[in-house]
């Protein structure tokens, strides 16, 4: 196999991820992290480096495992994690150093596998710069910004759609925004979601994301909707929580307090649905729990500040077109 290598800085809010490794798992992985790939690299906080060679478990003494999970069985020593994925790859991560290997024979396992690696180790890094992740679409209309909080396969990525054709919305993120201390929304301009190539007309070229366990994604490069995303911070002013009803109307409506509480503590606080690996934010499992308590409590800053500071209204949707009429009428358009 080719000995090529490339490298690509994935940065947000100043912090940015090395990853270096073959030229095609490269070029995908820029695809998937689209514009937060391209913009000028930051302080480099961690390194990933992929080698797409026979996957091999080299641990310098024998370990007992502390967790099994989807991905693989990981092991823990003198602060390097090592998960061996059932055989066909291997990652090892150095958190004292912050640097990572990921070895296998597939380029589609090594770019799932650094893509959730990045993004996890990202998430870690921007928490202690200041700013924490929410499972959400995320956009601006001028100043004032809005979140939709749905679980995944709620109606995100269909909404983000319907925003891309409104010339005075921009985007934030289409799965993932963040939230610094004051509550205020930052962009997460990773590449844009979609169920098939066809949902994607209009929007540019759409490319495959193979996933081992959740199947084919397909994706649109955010590079080419740059004129579209946000690149500045917005006020958080309006929450939209998507629920699915069996019949019409589809219609807005205040949310409760249990409703908000409920969806900000899933998206935000336990930050459900948000693209990472467990095996490298806790790779002890519940042993690691302690350690995460200052992560915890910033995370509930974050909700207090996003209860007090936005309107909440529960979107009842039965028909899936109707999801952006009733977003695009509560931001003032006809």
């Amino acid at each position: 196999m080719s000995a090529e290598r490339r490298r690509m800085s994935v940065t947000l809010r100043g912090v940015s991820v090395v990853i270096e490794g073959p030229p095609e798992a490269i070029a995908r992985l820029e695809v998937l992290f689209g514009l937060a790939a391209e913009g000028s690299a930051g302080e480099a906080r961690a390194h990933l480096e992929l080698l797409r060679t026979e996957p091999r478990l080299a641990l310098p003494r024998r370990a007992v495992a502390d967790q099994v999970v989807q991905r693989g069985v990981v092991y823990n020593l003198d602060g390097t994690t090592w998960v061996r994925h059932h055989g066909w790859a291997v990652t090892e991560y150095d958190f004292a150093a912050e640097r990572g290997r990921i070895t296998g024979l597939e380029i589609d396992d090594l770019v799932e596998l650094a893509y959730l690696a990045a993004l996890s180790r990202l998430g870690a890094l921007l928490e202690r710069a200041g700013y924490v992740r929410i499972h959400a679409a995320a956009f601006r209309r001028g100043e004032r910004g809005a979140l939709f909080l749905a679980p995944s396969g709620g109606g995100k990525s269909s909404l983000v759609h319907r925003l891309l054709h409104a010339d005075d919305v921009h985007i934030l993120g289409d799965d993932v925004a963040l939230l610094d201390r004051r509550g205020r929304l930052h962009p997460f301009p990773t590449s844009v979601g979609v169920r098939d190539p066809d949902a994607a007309e209009g929007l540019g070229a759409v490319h495959p994301f193979p996933r081992r366990f959740h199947g084919l994604k397909w994706v649109v490069d955010s590079r080419a909707l740059a004129d579209r995303f946000a690149d500045a911070p917005a006020r958080l002013e309006r929450v939209y929580l998507g629920r699915w009803v069996s019949a019409p109307p589809s219609r807005a409506r205040a949310a409760s307090m249990r409703e908000r509480l409920g969806a900000v503590s899933r998206e935000l606080v336990v930050g459900a649905g948000l693209p990472q690996v467990v095996e490298l934010v806790i790779p002890r499992g519940a042993r690691d729990a302690p350690t995460q308590l200052p992560s915890l409590l910033r995370r509930l800053g974050a909700a207090a500040q996003v209860l007090a500071s936005a309107r909440a209204l529960t979107l009842e949707v039965h028909d899936p077109a109707a999801l952006g009429a009733l977003v695009m009428e509560d931001l003032g358009h006809d």
